[in-house]
């Protein structure tokens, strides 16, 4: 499950004559399904728990993008990767969490996941993955990974957060043993603020667009 935050409708080369090349997401979209006529919430975090839960904003209390405060999404609801775990499946979760870490019982490994690589909080910095003046990036193996099992991830200081996603999911993908069947939640930063990318993804559209 690829998750994209904040993407605009238009944002995609299929839907505006290839201003924007994503031959990617072009190619699944000539050999897909497009579902046009779905709509998410104006802020990320009552998308990510009704995507986590299948359950509305009104059912999850998370109606608003959550701040740096002491709620997440409650306890008492069951997430996606715990019916899967339940099922037999490894669960793996990549990227952007932000439904809540205010204590441990609301981080990904809490929720169902086995593992985990991306950071808590709403919204950072692409390369050095700081917010609110530290390190918001964690590496974590095993349900249930607290503070004693938890990793902050240095050395990702200075690369950019999507080809790290990707590099762990390809990872995960390729030690994957094929036996069990596997649920990886790729919850990608962009396109979220703030409006960083490497120079050779901006430069080829600095004549084609006005303000990249």
């Amino acid at each position: 499950l690829v998750v994209i935050d904040d993407l605009g409708w238009d944002d995609l080369g299929f839907r505006n004559d290839g201003q924007i090349k994503t031959p990617n997401f072009d190619a699944l979209a000539s050999g897909g399904v497009i579902l046009d006529n779905y709509y998410v919430q104006p802020s990320c975090s009552p998308t990510r728990a009704t995507i986590m839960t299948g359950r509305k904003p009104v059912s999850t209390g998370i109606n608003f993008w959550i701040p740096n405060a002491a709620y997440g999404l409650p306890l008492h609801e069951t997430t996606v990767a715990q019916l899967l775990n339940a099922r037999g499946f490894q669960s793996h979760a990549i990227g952007k969490w932000h439904l809540g870490f205010f204590r441990t019982e609301y981080t990904p490994t809490f929720r169902g996941f086995d593992s985990f690589y991306g950071y808590y909080e709403g919204s950072e910095d692409y390369f050095a993955h700081t917010t609110s003046g530290g390190l918001d990036f964690h590496f974590e193996v095993g349900q249930r990974c607290g503070a004693k099992c938890s990793q902050l991830v240095w050395d990702a200081q200075g690369l950019y957060s999507t080809n790290l996603y990707t590099q762990r999911a390809i990872s995960v993908i390729s030690s994957h043993n094929v036996s069990t069947p596997l649920f990886m939640y790729l919850a990608y930063q962009g396109v979220h603020a703030p409006r960083q990318s490497p120079d050779h993804y901006v430069k080829p559209y600095l004549e084609s667009i006005s303000d990249p």
